[in-house]
């Protein structure tokens, strides 16, 4: 089953559990993927962005993980996969608030990992490097500089981009 749900929303993430609950009874594989980015060097970075990007990231974390946690206990071996960033483990100076929330999520994974293991529940973060999506921010980033992707590939050691599939084969293992 794949669906979209409010991660900011206890309410959204009660009801898909319920639904899950109700067709397979437990769930073996949580997969935590949220984020929203704007132009947030620290100088453009409003209240109101700071809040957006840490809510989405780390809440919803809280939020779907506190849902479905019933559901991953049952299992008795299951496990919560984390998608966040590599500049939750070295900022980017760019981008402080992603970065700080990243962090936080970063850290949230461990602590489940940690909290959760009583329950046979395994909690992993994974921190891809750049990835091309939809994100405000590589909207942002690709009008000033029409080559920041090959750019990228050309610092990254493999001459490559992580690609969707990169992440999907991670959460598989």
């Amino acid at each position: 089953l794949i669906s979209k749900l409010d991660v900011l929303s206890p309410e959204s993430s009660n009801k898909l559990a319920k639904i899950i609950e109700n067709e397979w009874g437990v769930v073996d594989l949580l997969v935590s993927n949220a984020g929203v980015d704007y132009d947030s060097t620290f100088e453009n970075t409003n209240l109101n962005d700071w809040e957006s990007i840490f809510s989405t990231k780390i809440d919803g974390s809280f939020i779907t993980t506190k849902a479905f946690f019933p559901l991953l206990k049952k299992s008795g071996d299951s496990s919560i996969i984390y998608i966040s960033a590599s500049v939750g483990w070295k900022p980017d100076w760019r981008d402080p608030a992603y970065s700080s929330a990243s962090a936080a999520v970063n850290n949230f994974g461990q602590s489940m990992a940690i909290a959760l293991s009583k329950y046979g529940i395994r909690s992993n973060v994974i921190c891809p490097g750049p990835t091309k999506t939809n994100l405000k921010y590589w909207q942002e980033v690709e009008k000033t500089n029409v080559n920041i992707w090959e750019d990228i590939k050309e610092s990254n050691p493999l001459k490559r981009l992580c690609g969707f599939d990169d992440i999907g084969s991670l959460i598989e293992y």
